[in-house]
């Protein structure tokens, strides 16, 4: 489940990575944690400590 379109969501993880929020390595970790717990990943992305709110908001409206 994502409360972002796929395109949208994609720039937003290019971005982290970019920015070195996080590398392809944690980011598809994490993805797969999502996919386990159910839970959108930009949500499971903030509960590990990787990225800050402002970081993550930061991204989305640069990506929306």
């Amino acid at each position: 489940m994502s409360v972002l379109s796929a395109a949208a969501q994609k720039q937003v993880e290019d971005m982290l990575i970019a920015e070195g929020a996080l590398n392809a390595d944690q980011l598809s970790a994490l993805k797969e944690r999502a996919t386990k717990e159910s839970s959108p990943l930009l949500s499971v992305l903030i509960s590990a400590g990787k990225v800050s709110d402002e970081t993550l908001t930061k991204a989305i409206a640069q990506a929306t």
